[in-house]
């Protein structure tokens, strides 16, 4: 069961990472303590918008 709510609350961060929230939001949304535990689950969505704006560019 932990291991199912530890994803969940990973999915969460990712899909508000996605949308603009920034890791201090996120963070507080979620309920982690340190921001790098946010950051960890952030960085994918981060590379992608860095994708998304040199194809745009």
């Amino acid at each position: 069961m932990v291991a199912r709510l530890h994803g969940l609350r990973k999915a969460f961060c990712v899909y508000w990472a996605e949308k603009g929230a920034t890791t201090h939001q996120i963070a507080a949304m979620a309920g982690h303590m340190t921001l790098g535990e946010v950051e960890r689950y952030t960085r994918a969505a981060d590379r992608l918008k860095m994708v998304k704006l040199l194809v745009q560019g």
